[in-house]
């Protein structure tokens, strides 16, 4: 995730511990930058490969904001992860899409996300960001 703190963004990871029972999520590497671009956050996850170069392999998806550098630098750091988008950011995207740019009616937009983000209710996922993906 990014945060804008006017003069400075923050990016923050976060992960599932997977050998405890409960599987909480932990907050990882954090990042303070001047920059919102590819090569910064590029940055955060090379020096995160460097220091856990298994990492690579055994990253098996990733979930982000949406944010292009981030999802950018994501796939190149890690290739063989699926990335997913967190619904509420499609819903937030589907919503500026749909009602501020092309003004089309609330009940409408309703009924797009229904049909759209139904499924992922079960699966907790949202789709692939990869560029084949139609989300």
């Amino acid at each position: 995730m990014t945060f804008n703190l006017r003069t400075f963004y923050v990016v923050i990871t976060t992960y599932k511990h997977l050998q405890l029972l409960t599987k909480p999520v932990i907050m990882g590497p954090v990042m303070l930058c001047m920059k919102k671009d590819k090569p910064t956050c590029q940055c955060l996850f090379q020096k995160i490969t460097a220091q856990c170069p298994e990492i690579k392999h055994h990253l098996k998806t990733y979930g982000t904001d949406a944010e292009l550098p981030l999802r950018q630098a994501l796939e190149l750091e890690f290739p063989f992860a699926l990335g997913f988008i967190c619904r509420t950011h499609i819903v937030r995207n589907l919503q500026h899409k749909l009602k501020t740019e092309l003004n089309l009616s609330d009940k409408f937009f309703r009924k797009v996300v229904a049909d759209q983000c139904v499924w992922r209710k079960n699966t907790g996922r949202v789709g692939p960001l990869h560029p084949s993906s139609r989300i």
